[in-house]
């Protein structure tokens, strides 16, 4: 072997091995709050791909069964990748410095199957085999905190299920949490749901993984995030002077979080002024009606609440929408629809009266 090959080689190996170790040192080992890169490129290459098999067979079998395969593969995939970096690292140290053959039989001296007495006797497998421990612990540690973060994300869901299907039931779960005009049960809530969103956004910036994971059938964890979004969003709209205090931090917390989902999986939302996703339906003016009927003291008029709301509803409804189109969220039904229709509220939910008679009739507020 020349010497310029075993130069090349041996900085190959240095660079192959200091790529792994960093990878599995940052992920598995020791995580911070950022993975690496591997971790966030695998989840959006395999959504991307279930995204284009979904929309190329749309049967909600084969829906279900990509969702529950990509889960796995996300979470053995960057594994199996470390591990093979590490062999075929320490086969170009040992080839580039002569302990080993200069060809393809250097991955089975690393590996310790080269039955050749020749290259026998250096402990290249011994090393080897160590870092694959270390690789298989770093995942099974790893496994265990998905698990973990996935189970209180999940429990969370399913309790909101019970009271919410979708982002037109969050004046139904104001209304419920209102008790005689108190905002006490409120308070609590919203404390609550400070607390999981700081979660979610500190679980999935660590565990990349967990966006691969399947969610409840009723209610998704994305479509769990816009509600109680457009829970804090209507509250701060209408009564900012008393609303709890966790709504304006949940509000930047969970703004926060969506963005930042949207940048690492390269995620393209458009942001506009005007957000209806998903509450095409629903007029604003029927919101407060609700409200206001529920106990909540109007401090805006309706000009100054719709436009606050709808500061706060472009900054992560449109990136909530484009995550649930990535992860091929099926859009639930309100829970309004689940049950008997009522005919008064369907008839306020189809006013279409213009914003100056809304104002108007707003104006006492």
């Amino acid at each position: 072997m020349s010497t310029w090959v075993a130069t090349t080689g041996f900085l190959g190996g240095l660079v192959v091995l200091a790529v792994t170790g960093r990878g599995v040192l940052g992920t598995a080992v020791a995580p911070r709050r950022r993975p690496s890169r591997l971790v966030f490129t695998t989840v959006q290459v395999l959504l991307r791909i279930s995204r284009q098999i979904n929309r190329a067979v749309p049967s909600r079998r084969i829906h279900r069964l990509v969702i529950r395969m990509i889960g796995p593969v996300a979470v053995l995939f960057p594994p199996l990748i470390w591990g093979s970096g590490t062999v075929v690292g320490t086969a170009l140290l040992a080839a580039s410095v002569g302990a080993a053959p200069p060809d393809i039989r250097a991955v089975e001296y690393a590996l310790g199957q080269l039955d050749d007495p020749k290259w026998a006797g250096h402990g290249v497998p011994l090393a080897v085999y160590g870092c694959l421990i270390l690789i298989f612990i770093g995942l099974a540690t790893r496994i265990t905190a998905l698990a973990s973060a996935y189970q209180r994300r999940e429990r969370f869901v399913w309790a909101l299920a019970s009271e919410a299907r979708s982002c037109l039931d969050a004046e139904d779960v104001i209304v419920a949490h209102m008790r005689g005009g108190t905002p006490d049960s409120l308070d609590r809530m919203m404390s609550t749901w400070q607390l999981w969103i700081a979660d979610l956004r500190f679980s999935h910036t660590s565990y990349p993984e967990l966006l691969t994971l399947p969610s409840s059938p009723d209610l998704s964890w994305l479509d769990a995030t816009l509600v109680l979004m457009d829970v804090a969003a209507l509250i701060d709209a209408l009564a900012p002077g008393t609303e709890p205090p966790p709504t304006r931090p949940l509000l930047a917390a969970g703004c926060a979080f969506v963005q930042e989902m949207a940048r690492e999986l390269e995620v393209s939302a458009v942001r506009t002024t005007l957000s209806l996703h998903g509450r095409e339906e629903r007029s604003f003016w029927t919101s407060i009606a609700r409200l206001t009927d529920a106990g909540i003291h109007a401090e805006r008029d309706y000009r100054t609440a719709r436009s606050t709301f709808q500061r706060w509803r472009s900054r992560y409804a449109p990136y909530t929408a484009a995550l649930s189109d990535l992860m091929c969220v099926q859009d639930g039904l309100p829970v309004g629809e689940l049950m008997p229709e009522v005919p008064f509220e369907a008839l306020v939910n189809t006013l279409d009266s213009s914003a100056e008679k809304m104002s108007q009739a707003f104006s006492p507020l």
